[in-house]
């Protein structure tokens, strides 16, 4: 029940927060979706190329130290 009333307050506060945004300036949502878009990516990229750090295999079996700053770094830099 704790996950559900969660769940429905975490999708109303991700709503109203996109709606603010959007009320700034029409871009900020957009600008938000490719930011993710992209630490995903930096996160994937240099994990695979330059991963050998292990970081928080209880989450994930593959995640390295080198992906975690890869997703850090390449939105940064975009």
């Amino acid at each position: 029940m704790l996950l559900e009333i969660f769940g429905q307050v975490w999708i109303s506060m991700t709503c109203t927060f996109n709606y603010m945004l959007y009320y700034l300036n029409p871009k900020y949502p957009v600008l938000l979706i490719f930011t993710c878009g992209w630490s995903d990516v930096g996160g994937f990229a240099f994990g695979s190329m330059f991963g050998k750090t292990k970081f928080a295999s209880s989450i994930s079996a593959k995640k390295t130290m080198q992906g975690v700053m890869g997703a850090v770094v390449l939105p940064v830099c975009m």
